[in-house]
Parts: C-alpha cells; structure tokens; sequence
C-alpha cells in the first residue's frame, strides 16, 4: 500500500527549481558571440553585496547570499542560500553554496558548487580551459571526475539580470543565454525579456522597477530589478518569492512558527476518490495545462487530447531472457551516470548478492524490487539522489529508491530507466518517481512501494535523471485532475 513516505520525491525537483531561480541559474551564464563587457560597466559592478529572505506563500522558507569582489584580473564570487522546510514533519535543512573565480570578462575559471542536507552533501569541483570543462563530483562517499565539452566558454555574469543591466534595460529588450547548470551538469537555454517598468511596493517603500521574464523549457520566473541593476524582487512557481532584505531581516528566521510542508503544497486534489484496490484501469483529465512534451502517450498510457488511460501491464505475459542484455538498442539503460553508479564495487557487490545465481530478467527484477522495499527505510529527504549515497545511508524517498533500483539492475544486466509524474494516494495526486525495467516491453516497477507493475495510479510524465524531470516544474501549481473512469 502507498504511504505518504513513499511519495515525497517531488521535493527535490522542486527545491531544484528554488535554488536554480533564486541561486543557481544567476552563476553561469556564456555571453553573445564576439560580446565584451565594457570598461566602464566592469567599473559598475566592482565590490557588492546582496542579502534577500526567501520565503513560500507568506512564510518566511531562508535567505540568499551573494558576494562579488574585484581581483587581479578578474572576480571571485560567492553565492549562498539556505532553506529550512519541512516535509511530513520532518524539519529539512538545505544549504546551498557555490564559490567561483572568473576573468575580467566573467569567464569562468574555476567553481565550487555544494548542496547539503543534514547528512547527506552533493559537491561539484569544475575547472575550464576554453571550450572544455572538467568536473569533480563528490556524492555518496565517492569521487567521480568528467569531461564537458561546451558549445562556447562559460562566463559568470553574476546574474543574468546584471547582463541585462550592462545592455540597457528597456521594455521589450530580449537576452538569450545558454546556461551550464552544475546540479544536473548539463547546459540549457535561457531567455530573458523586459515586459514593462512598473513601480511596485516593499516593506512600504515604492521602487520602479523592470519586470523581467525568464522561460526555459517552458518554465516561467519573473524578477524586478531597480535602476542599479539589483533584484528586488522574484517570483517562482508554486509560490516561492525572494525578496531583498537588509541582512538581520534576511537571515531572521520564522515569526510566526508555522510550517512549511512541501508535500501537502504540492498535492494535486481530485475531483473524486479513486477507490478501490487492484485498479486495472484509469481514465483521467488533465486540465489547465499543456501536455505536449510529455511522454503522456505510449506502453501502458494513451493520451487523446487532454484525456489519458493508464491499463494494468500483465507481467506474466511478458517473455523473458537471460541476463545479462546484450541488445545494443539498450545500452544507454546499462550504463552508470554520476548519479546512477551502477559500476561502482559496493552496488555491482549488492546486485549479484540480491538475485544470486539467477539469470532471468523477469525474476531478478522482482527480487531487487523486493529488497529495495525491505531493505531501504521510507524517509523524507531533501537532497541530490544518489545510487552510492542511497545503498550507504539505507534510507530516502521515491527518488532515492529510483536511482538505486535502477542502478542495482543495470549492475544486474536489466535495461532500467527513471520515470517521473503522479501517483494517487487519499483523494489528491502527488510528484512522484519511480522506474521501468526492459522485459520484452518496457514493464513498470514501483520500488518504494513493492509494485511490479505499478498501480494504473501511476501516470508517467518524464524519462530520465532530474534533467529531464525539471520538465514537471512547467505543471506544478496549475494542473487540476478530474476523474473519469476507474475499474
């Protein structure tokens, strides 16, 4: 049966988009090709520094630090923010901090990016050498290094805003960026417009400022920055606001005591129980948003217009094999990635203690499956998940029963992948993940709550990592659910 500690995974999907908004996506950013900062714009951005107080539907959630100061031929920079949620009454603490040295054009040299929450500490080291970046990427008690090669040299403007200052601020004014992100180590595209200069109010001061709105893969975030250049204020999905703050005030914690319980905030209520138990099917609508992206329509699901079905697989029509897979269509499922290590000693160590002498896909998945729901305790958390971390520490939410359930079977030789969306769960809807396994189909498999398959309340939205799960960000808060057959 599902509990609430098997669905919390949404959490750091969400807490992701905090911390690219308010913190990360601010870091790294390559300027206009053959584009040189002006002299006299280097002079306006020497020595500065910025506190604003984070905070979630009224509720004061952290603040965020940033910092920059000349040095000999170019700038250090050092960007902090802190949070402290709660998730089903769990208190979660994350703090996330990057430091990082550029040349006097905002090219990156070096940067150090961490994310931590209570015990567990996600780090990133990167050096660049024009066009290619090399990574150290510390998680779960182990050290991997890589090698990105990027489409042009990445500079640190210190924000994006401040890029848009440089240029002039004026309604209608568009920037487009491509950003290397060092959470997900992957780059994406940026675009940032002026919509209008509007004076807005706070803490009972009038400030006119430029409303700015910034998209990527259909996410929306909107900023005001004053006549100097500095954000004032900014607004992101779900309710998230930053706001500029005299130090004291930004760092001042809770007046009020009240909690802030991301599970609960992201919660999708519908418009009638699905009751019953051993659903074989599901006919639901989803409303107020665009689908279209979204792996809605495939295996299991069919999407007609806003309509989607989900129908119970049967598993035991499915035909086996012996493992390992040698289908090259499927190596991309086999292979480890620096959060699903499935080479790494103690998690190919673990994969053959679990299954043993067995060699058929169908059976060995089960037994993984099995041990993942006995072996790994059900707990909130906030943080980067990691396969490595997840078998060391023995515990995590949805997130982290999916990267260890995937890396423990590709160590096994089953093609397993990463699916994200919505499970149902007392009359609402929650984010939620959980994996697929290759048989002679892809079948899907619910680690954390010992589902294989899956309970048709699954409705898959994404493949892969968090690269690919951000995508979910452009439906949180909008997405209402109507339910109109079940059986």
């Amino acid at each position: 049966m599902k509990t609430f500690s098997g669905i919390t995974g949404s959490a750091i999907i969400i807490i992701w988009l905090i911390m690219m908004g308010l913190l990360v996506q601010r870091s790294f950013f390559a300027p206009a090709q053959n584009a040189q900062v002006p002299a006299a714009t280097v002079q306006a951005h020497e020595d500065a520094e910025e506190w604003a107080g984070i905070y979630f539907k009224d509720t004061k959630a952290g603040y965020t630090h940033t910092k920059r100061q000349k040095l000999p031929g170019g700038y250090s920079f050092s960007e902090k923010a802190v949070m402290d949620l709660v998730m089903m009454d769990v208190p979660q603490k994350l703090i996330s901090s990057l430091t990082a040295e550029t040349d006097s054009n905002f090219l990156l040299r070096k940067f150090t990016y961490s994310l931590s929450s209570g015990i567990i500490t996600f780090k990133a080291d990167g050096t660049v050498s024009g066009k290619t970046m090399q990574l150290k990427i510390e998680s779960g008690g182990a050290a991997q290094k890589k090698t990105v090669q990027l489409s042009q040299p990445p500079s640190l403007a210190g924000s994006m805003r401040y890029a848009m200052a440089r240029s002039g601020l004026a309604p209608g004014t568009v920037l487009q960026r491509t950003v290397f992100d060092p959470l997900t180590m992957s780059n994406r595209i940026i675009e940032a417009t002026v919509e209008e200069l509007e004076t807005i109010t706070v803490y009972g001061q009038q400030q006119a400022c430029f409303r700015i709105r910034e998209s990527f893969n259909g996410i929306i975030v909107y900023s005001w920055l004053n006549q100097k250049g500095e954000t004032v204020k900014e607004e992101s999905p779900m309710g998230f606001v930053m706001v500029q703050e005299p130090r004291e005030l930004a760092i001042a914690g809770k007046k009020d005591g009240r909690k802030i319980d991301i599970l609960s905030a992201t919660g999708i209520a519908a418009d009638r129980p699905v009751a019953g138990k051993n659903l074989a099917y599901l006919r639901l609508r989803l409303k107020h948003v665009n689908l279209d992206g979204f792996y809605l329509d495939g295996g299991r699901q069919k999407r007609t217009g806003d309509i989607v079905e989900i129908t119970l697989e049967n598993l035991e029509s499915a035909r086996s094999y012996q493992l390992p897979c040698t289908d090259k269509r499927f190596e991309e499922y086999l292979e480890a990635t620096p959060f699903i290590q499935s080479t790494d000693t103690n998690i190919t160590a673990m994969a053959q203690q679990i299954i043993g002498a067995d060699r058929d896909a169908r059976s060995a998945a089960r037994k993984i499956c099995r041990w993942m729901q006995a072996g790994i305790e059900k707990m909130p958390t906030m943080s980067v998940p990691s396969a490595a971390e997840v078998l060391r520490s023995r515990r995590g939410d949805c997130n982290e029963h999916a990267v260890l359930f995937a890396a423990l079977c590709r160590a096994a030789g089953i093609p397993a992948r990463i699916c994200a969306g919505i499970v149902y769960l007392n009359g609402s809807f929650y984010y939620h993940a959980w994996n697929e396994v290759y048989i002679d189909r892809w079948i899907s498999i619910d680690a954390t709550n010992n589902q294989f398959p899956a309970d048709v309340t699954h409705v898959k939205f994404v493949e892969g990592e968090l690269e690919q799960q951000i995508l979910i960000l452009k439906i949180v808060g909008r997405m209402a659910i109507e339910v109109l057959e079940y059986s």
